[in-house]
């Protein structure tokens, strides 16, 4: 269907009616500009009404349009604004991740590859032992370790058509955080999720956390140290939750390092309450 623009004149010629129809003009100009679709619906509807306006205009007289967004000018003023404003603005309440991000703060795999190293070379003998590893992966992964890999190399030679690159990753994470072959993991994949976190909330959100939980069919944990007495210490609820607090444990070592400050551990840490 071809692009259209329809005029008429209602309530006895008082009354001036556009319509238009632009696809095919848009999904040019969003071709050319390489536009998200948010982008391209906000583009869609300046230019049509950028074509109902000149199609009132006469003696081709041209129309040049500009799209302004309001500005708050006690933050914005050029060269005055408060520090900090912008990023703000453009990204709310995931600014401190993305400047955690940008500095450095995350942990990455590479950040993980000395700690395989280190657990390679203690306990190469027994690698196949760790959950989800097989003897031929085990072997494999014999063959080629060696100090001073990248992990994205190591998982290039590691890689088996078998085997999908996130089922590596998650074999090589069992190895750093020394997730055995255990039965409780087995007995794990049969039961329901046993619990959930509360890593932080909202004040206004405290009447619904507390509906929550007491209609929730699972255990709602919201300090850590509640969920050391909720499990018998044999049960596989209580096996996944020490997996659980190591883990996490293990992830503040690595960035606590990285921003040069002291590590946190998962049971004397303080909830985000915003």
């Amino acid at each position: 269907m071809k692009d259209y623009l329809v005029r008429g004149l209602v309530n006895s010629k008082n009354c001036r009616v556009f319509a238009c129809q632009t696809t095919n003009l848009l999904e040019k100009a969003r071709q050319e500009h390489d536009l998200w679709p948010t982008a391209s619906a906000a583009l869609g509807r300046m230019m049509s009404a950028t074509l109902m306006m000149a199609a009132m205009n006469k003696n081709n007289e041209k129309m040049f349009v500009n799209r302004e967004y309001p500005v708050d000018k006690e933050n914005y003023v050029a060269k005055e604004y408060k520090e900090g404003a912008f990023v703000n603005a453009l990204c709310g309440e995931y600014s401190p991740f993305i400047e955690g991000f940008l500095q450095g703060n995350f942990i990455t795999w590479e950040d993980m590859m000395p700690y395989l190293e280190y657990t390679f070379l203690l306990k190469n003998r027994v690698i196949g032992k760790y959950f989800g590893m097989n003897l031929d992966l085990a072997r494999r992964f014999q063959n080629i370790f060696e100090p001073g890999l990248s992990f994205e190399t190591l998982i290039e030679r590691l890689h088996a058509k078998q085997l999908t690159d996130a089922a590596l990753r998650r074999v090589l994470l069992h190895i750093v955080l020394h997730i055995k072959y255990y039965p409780f993991l087995e007995e794990a994949k049969n039961i329901p999720v046993p619990y959930a976190r509360i890593l932080g909330f909202s004040k206004k959100a405290s009447p619904l956390l507390r509906e929550i939980r007491k209609k929730s069919s699972i255990d709602i944990i919201q300090r850590p140290i509640e969920g050391k007495k909720l499990y018998a210490a044999s049960s596989p609820q209580a096996q996944i939750y020490n997996v659980d607090i190591r883990s996490a444990d293990f992830y503040e070592q690595i960035a606590a390092r990285k921003a040069g400050r002291k590590p946190v551990r998962e049971y004397t840490r303080q909830q985000i309450v915003k």
